[in-house]
């Protein structure tokens, strides 16, 4: 049986935003923990945080929420019927995606270099583990966005049957808010 537009709701389907809802609980629960440590120990945070780059992690920000606008603009050219165009948005959003990652793997060597490991203090055993655990869903969704782009190339997704990238693009979105969220908390909030 074909989807047609009106079976699209949620976008990218019922079984993706079950996913996306146990996820964003996890993540809820870690940044809780965090807080809460934060708070018990404000006078160890100070200093690590304090070691952290928040132009870089702006810069990254800047980054993945544009990657977030043409992975949005794609999934609204494939409802165009747009296949190609639908593929290089994907396909650009993704190579956002991979800056991302890049550039957030450099602040790990950056920070290993000044012998900064998960290990110094809770502050950064926070860090290490809730980027991570962020960085390792972004390259998930890189393989997805690579992946549905490809289809669309081979025309396997058309204006009237295109849940695949509703799927993907609802996936991406979920990285972005969890870094909109990762990103004050560990970089800003004081």
């Amino acid at each position: 049986m074909k989807e047609s537009k009106t079976m699209m709701y949620p976008p990218g389907g019922l079984m993706v935003w079950i996913f996306i809802s146990a996820e964003m609980i996890t993540f809820g629960l870690f940044f809780l923990a965090y807080a809460y440590s934060e708070q018990s120990d404000p006078e160890h945070f100070g200093p690590s945080k304090a070691l952290l780059n928040p132009l870089v992690a702006a810069i990254n920000t800047v980054i993945l929420v544009t990657s977030g606008f043409l992975a949005a603009l794609a999934s609204h050219a494939m409802e165009r019927g747009k296949a190609k165009e639908t593929a290089w948005l994907l396909v650009s959003a993704s190579f956002l995606g991979i800056a991302f990652l890049v550039i957030k793997g450099w602040e790990y060597v950056s920070k290993y270099a000044m012998d900064i490991t998960m290990s110094t203090d809770t502050f950064f055993s926070f860090y290490y583990f809730l980027t991570l655990l962020h960085f390792l869903h972004v390259l998930l969704g890189l393989v997805i966005l690579f992946a549905v782009a490809g289809k669309a190339l081979k025309g396997m997704y058309t204006a009237e049957n295109h849940m695949g990238v509703k799927t993907a693009t609802a996936y991406w979105h979920m990285c972005d808010l969890i870094w909109l969220i990762l990103f004050p908390l560990i970089y800003l909030a004081h």
